[in-house]
């Protein structure tokens, strides 16, 4: 009787109880069925309530695929502008339209955007309305230009429609500013559009669509049985809603379906997940080769796992703590967990075994973390956590360290550069964890309040960081945190470009063009922002219609250099470098971008052996602004913008083997490729329109492989990498049968290695040679494994991170951590020299240790151990003028390396250096003439600073400690707060041997005055625009900019007033050290004595004058004169045959005066790390008969100088590599004269 009552009662509950409710009741019984209450108001732009306007919500999941045209909320606001749905917990992409009439880009961040939380039965949302725009457009195919009905067209947030029967479409209501288009139709690529409507009413854009291919394949697991439910999606970078409908589930059977993709580039990432497995994912995967349908399964396991416990530093479990393992976004961990009653925790389901950081986070105590390579089943590691509570040293235990630093606190308020507090600003706290490119992102997020103020807390003691975001504002990265102090974060609004593009001929503007982005060729100057940007505007770009040839592009960081790469038809692309963004109405826009017509480059292509020209060759044309460095890399023929390549074409030869290029811009480097089916590839360096370009083809060979019995190989994720010569052929898969052939390779040698998930599993030479097929068995290579110990003072080291290399191209050949013995075990080792590395801790506590050595026809055993380092210099620091400890200083130490201690290679190449330069000499970590004898200078870790109590918190008294020093002399730079100016140094700082504490003392003292007069040696005016290099007497480079301070009735600069100058957020400026028209250069805020100075001027010769004294600041202080000679040239000049046979040769020069000091070659140096000591050249067709170097005075010099080229490893990689012996060199003497060339001849 009582089961029938309760039976009763619940369907009286369930369908009585609703009819009779009104009101709040009614709403918690929705909330209780997991319905959410949406309540709005919607105004006009005098805010007036809206009627009839349309509200639309789109549900944003990432397990769920979405239908921009299927909304789960679609309504009209009634007569008083409101509106009200039901929608279940989530979050939710909301339009709300009528007419022109759209959201405002100043609403709140949650009028537009939906985060429904459980736990509240109803979310009341106000969302203001104002004008925004149109867009109208035509779709048609790319082929023959015939119009596609019926295509959907979605703009980023949602708004959706579909062509009509002649391909057009509008949608009103967009707002201004940029958008991305998405436009769908069966059997065409996907096509999107980038555009920015800003101060446009009506946009019109012309879509393009280009055939495309659809994925269609099956999810099982291991054992072979489908997966219902799994989501496969496309790993696009985009807005939500686009990314969201590039996703899908499998059926019943596993099968799914997923398109449409373009055939013109490979796809760049496919996953799989499902809550029961680990997930997978395939990348760079090829079009099809026939059909239109590219077949791709996937299969499922339980993947890796990690598990421990977490621990207090009293001992006792921490329940609750959040574990997670590698990156998070924004707090979105790829894979967390959080830890029992008993403090223990297992991270499951991992989709690889790469080493990566644990990060641990749990209330009241400071974040820790600690490195952690996943394994399978009972080879999962377990790891133990110990964390540290307490904001100060008094609460830290004693005995046992722990892992966790201390716990910090932080706290601020986030305002605009007026000062006006900025509230709703979002502030993500970070740390900085070793082994990371990007700090973790750690607890949670914080909003500040009406005052601009927030509060963050358990914050480690070292390394805290935050972002910081703010509707209108551009985004703050990695920005510092100083704990138990206040933080004033100052936000610049959002960053622009505006330009307009018209013709250089006629000045008239040009109506339709792409505008991209790209970064700048010169580094950032100090305290100038980094561009930040999406990587579409560097690849397909900013579609852009207008009739004045006016452009915007939005969003952008405040105050970073770009580069603005405008294409047109009809015209050659522009490359416009260091345009600064600024704020949409500054006075200064637009940039003006003139195109012109270019110029035209042809040539033929010819068999290499019979002279025969080769008809239906594909040549392609690439520019790019940077100098070309071997190898080329096939990819940047799918993808030249990602290679720096600013422009592209291509073309087929005809009958004659003849090609053209038109309207090619002008640019560093100008590269012809051509390729044919039945010839390898070749390339043509340094084209130019006045020179025909004739390009020879070889035949080929081929290599062909199998990979089918090396063992413990996942085939669906091995991939084989083919690098040699003057070419990478990127990763190709391996077939079903685990086999490979890579066909049309120039002859030569190359290395094969064979790839699982990226990391090298086995690596071979192999030579090729034309017309032949090499065949490689990559089981059968010999294998051979490298064993060991680390060891620190004859103690073992635990956990330290182990890497073996290739000696010749660092490519990676294996990793692993030691064990509570020291031990490790590397396997699968191809014979040749090696590089073994290991690796301990992080900043001041970090280790390091590597040795070379070669493996034949057996394993070897190679033991590390690691330096133990224990000299200190500790002391404090003064203010001159009160005798008071400085607070929050900083300190750097610079080891001072005497000739004989040098153990550096010569010289080093990065391939990626931006400047005409590629080899770097380390003699430029601290600029100094030979005679001074101090070869070099190099940075120590950042230093670890004590930290006392007082009336205000903890923070930093002046006191500093530099541990893990060997003995030897050190540099000591130091400045105070956000002091930016010159630092305060001393001079020399002996550590006399491996425990040796050496105490300072020192004073921080800016009361200092230098003034140098420039003035030209015969006529004795000054010298305008000299450039002035800034170092001690002693030759340690200090500056070559100075933050010019206020003065008295100077008022901070607006962000706006920057605009061309690298500014603070408080408005001072950063300027180089240059005389003004006078010759005069003023130094201020200097300690006093003597310092060392480097002067350059155009048309004069380098000049280094020291000492110079700084002193006290007078009103009589005359200056100090500096006279340049009129230069002269020397031409260095190859003997005839002498680059024969060198590969990409470069001369490294040195030029001494007859006392033997080094004469400054010209340039600004690496970096910020002062003028380099050597010149450098590339030797190629362009300059072969003759290199100038115009900044030698009058008078007799020698000359040193080496040929050089890099290893084939070295010009295989795109790290910085060790370059090989010289293959010759030479010195000479020569007089310079006034206004003559004086030629050396290079010769063996």
């Amino acid at each position: 009787m009582d089961a029938v009552r309760a039976t009763v009662l619940r369907l009286c509950l369930a369908f009585c109880l609703p009819a009779m409710m009104t009101g709040e009741g009614m709403e918690r019984v929705r909330a209780a069925q997991g319905k959410v209450i949406v309540k709005g108001l919607v105004v006009g732009p005098a805010a007036k309530p809206v009627a009839g306007a349309r509200v639309t919500a789109l549900r944003i999941s990432e397990s769920e695929p979405l239908d921009p045209f299927s909304p789960v909320l679609d309504v009209e606001t009634d007569s008083g502008g409101r509106f009200q749905g039901e929608l279940r917990p989530g979050t939710y992409c909301a339009n709300v339209t009528k007419g022109l009439l759209t959201i405002s880009d100043d609403a709140p961040s949650d009028a537009g955007w939906w985060k429904l939380d459980s736990a509240k039965t109803v979310k009341e949302v106000r969302i203001p309305l104002r004008k925004g725009g149109r867009v109208r457009g035509i779709v048609v195919r790319k082929q023959d230009g015939a119009p596609v009905p019926s295509a959907k067209v979605v703009l980023g947030h949602g708004m959706a429609t579909r062509s009509d029967a002649n391909g057009g479409f509008e949608i009103e209501g967009v707002g201004f500013g940029g958008h991305c288009i998405m436009v769908c139709a069966p059997g065409l690529a996907d096509a999107y559009i980038d555009i920015n409507t800003t101060h446009q009413d009506c946009y019109e854009v012309h879509v393009q669509m280009h055939p495309g291919y659809r994925l269609r394949g099956k999810v099982t697991d291991e054992d072979g049985r489908p997966i219902a439910a799994a989501l496969v999606q496309d790993h696009y970078s985009g807005s939500w809603v686009h990314c969201c409908m590039r996703q899908c589930l499998t059926d019943k059977d596993g099968t799914y379906e997923l398109g449409n993709y373009s055939f013109r580039r490979k796809l760049w990432s496919m996953g799989v997940s499902h809550p029961e497995f680990a997930s997978s994912s395939r990348s760079g995967l090829s079009p099809p080769e026939q059909g239109d349908v590219l077949a791709l399964d996937f299969v499922l396991g339980q993947g890796y796992a990690v598990e421990g416990h977490v621990f207090g530093a009293d001992g006792q479990p921490v329940k609750d703590a959040k574990v997670s393992y590698g990156f998070s976004t924004f707090g979105v961990d790829y894979a967390c967990t959080n830890t029992d009653e008993k403090g223990f925790f297992r991270l499951a389901k991992l989709a690889g075994d790469r080493e990566e950081s644990i990060v641990v986070q749990a209330k009241g105590y400071a974040p820790a973390h600690q490195k952690a390579k996943p394994g399978k089943g009972a080879a999962a590691p377990r790891i133990t956590f110990k964390l540290a509570p307490g904001p100060s040293p008094e609460d830290e235990p004693k005995g046992e360290p722990v892992q966790g630093s201390k716990r910090g606190r932080a706290s601020g308020r986030v305002v605009d550069s007026e000062g006006h507090p900025i509230s709703g600003a979002t502030v993500y706290p970070r740390m900085a964890v070793g082994g990371q490119c990007h700090p973790e992102y750690i607890g949670e997020s914080v909003t500040t309040d009406k005052k601009g103020r927030f509060k963050l807390d358990d914050l480690p003691a070292a390394g805290a960081m935050a972002d910081i975001v703010a509707q209108g504002y551009s985004d703050l990265r990695e920005h510092p945190l100083a704990l138990d102090k206040e933080n004033t974060v100052v936000m610049q609004p959002r960053g622009f470009i505006v330009g307009k593009v018209v013709d250089e001929n006629t000045g008239q503007p040009v109506t339709r063009f792409n505008v991209r982005l790209g970064f700048p060729e010169s580094e950032c100057r100090p305290g100038e922002p980094s561009a930040s940007f999406s990587a579409h505007f560097s690849g397909r770009g900013q579609y852009c219609s207008s009739k004045d040839g006016a452009f915007t592009v939005s969003d952008l960081i405040f105050g970073a250099p770009h580069a603005v790469i405008v294409v047109a038809e009809g015209y050659a692309p522009t490359r416009t470098d260091r345009v600064v963004t600024q704020a949409a109405h500054w006075k200064g826009w637009p940039v003006v971008i003139k195109l012109g017509k270019g110029s035209a480059i042809s040539g033929s292509v010819l068999d290499a052996q019979s002279e025969k020209p080769v008809e239906g060759a594909e040549v392609f044309l690439l520019v790019s602004s940077r100098p070309f460095r071997s190898p080329f890399r096939m990819e940047a023929l799918e993808e030249p913008e990602r290679y720096a390549f600013f422009m592209s074409a291509k073309a087929r030869t005809d009958s004659t083997g003849g090609f053209q290029f038109t309207a090619v811009g002008q640019g560093a480097q100008v590269l012809l490729l051509a390729r044919h089916p039945q010839y390898a590839p070749a390339l043509l360096g340094h084209a130019t329109p006045a020179t025909p370009g004739v390009i020879k083809l070889a035949s080929g060979g081929s290599i062909v492989g199998s990979a089918k019995d090396v063992g413990r190989l996942d085939a669906k994720k091995a991939r084989v990498s083919l690098g040699g010569g003057d070419f990478e052929f990127g990763a190709t898969p391996l077939n079903p049968d685990n086999t490979f052939q890579i066909n049309n390779l120039p002859a030569g040698e190359y290395e094969v290695t064979l790839l699982e998930d990226w990391e090298p599993k086995r690596t071979l030479s192999v030579r090729v040679v034309s017309g032949q097929t090499t065949q490689v068995e990559l089981a059968r290579l010999p294998g051979f494994k490298v064993r060991g110990r680390v060891t620190l003072g004859g103690a073992a080291v635990a956990g330290a991170r182990m890497r073996l290399k290739s000696h010749l191209d660092d490519s990676s050949l294996g990793r692993d951590v030691t064990d509570a013995e020291g031990r490790y075990e590397i396997a699968s080792v191809p014979p040749g020299e090696h590089v073994l590395e290991a690796e301990k801790g992080e900043w001041t506590d970090f280790a390091r240790a590597d040795k070379v050595f070669k493996i034949a026809d057996r394993d070897e055993t190679v033991d590390l151990v690691f330096s133990s380092h224990s000299g200190r210099i500790v002391g404090r620091i003064l203010h001159a003028g009160t005798g008071k400890l400085l607070a929050d200083a900083s300190v750097c130490a610079n080891r001072l390396w005497e000739p004989h201690e040098t153990s550096f290679p010569n010289w080093i190449i990065e391939p990626f250096n931006l400047r005409t330069a590629c080899f770097e000499s380390y003699e430029a970590w601290g600029r100094t003439p030979r005679a001074l004898g101090l070869r070099a200078t190099r940075r120590l870790t950042p230093l670890r600073y004590e930290a006392r109590p007082s009336g205000t918190g903890a923070a930093p008294s002046g006191l500093f400690e530099v541990v893990h020093l060997a003995p030897g002399r050190y540099f000591l730079t130091y400045s105070g707060g956000d002091d930016f100016g010159v630092p305060n140094f001393l001079s020399a700082v002996t550590v006399e041997h491996e425990s040796h504490t050496q105490q300072v003392e020192l004073r921080y003292d800016r009361s200092a005055a230098l003034t140098l007069k420039i003035v030209d040696a015969d006529t004795k005016r000054g010298i305008p625009d000299a450039a002035i290099h800034l170092h001690s007497a002693e030759g340690f480079y200090l500056t070559s900019q100075v933050l010019r301070p206020f003065k008295p009735d100077e008022k901070a600069k607006t962000p706006a007033a920057c605009a061309g100058e690298t500014c603070l957020p408080d408005g001072r400026r950063f300027e180089s050290l240059r005389s003004d028209p006078k010759g005069k250069v003023e130094l201020d805020g200097l300690q006093p004595g003597p310092y060392g100075v480097w002067v350059v001027a155009p048309g004069y010769g380098a000049r280094w004058v020291a000492p110079v004294m700084a002193r006290k600041k007078t009103w009589f202080a005359s200056a100090v004169p500096i006279e340049l000679g009129r230069t002269g040239a020397l031409v260095l000049k190859p003997a005839p045959g002498l680059l024969d046979a060198a590969t990409q040769p470069y001369v490294v020069y040195r030029v001494c005066d007859p006392e033997g000091r080094i004469v400054f070659p010209g340039g600004e140096g690496i970096g910020r790390m002062g003028p380099l000591e050597s010149g450098v050249a590339r030797l190629f067709a362009g300059n072969a008969n003759g290199y100038r170097v115009d900044v030698l005075a009058p008078g007799p010099y020698t000359i040193e100088w080496e040929i050089h080229a890099p290893s084939d490893g070295a010009r295989r990689s795109n790290r910085r590599k060790r370059v090989e012996p010289p293959l010759f060199g030479s010195r000479a003497s020569f007089q310079v004269r006034k206004g003559e060339e004086v030629v050396v001849m290079l010769s063996k």
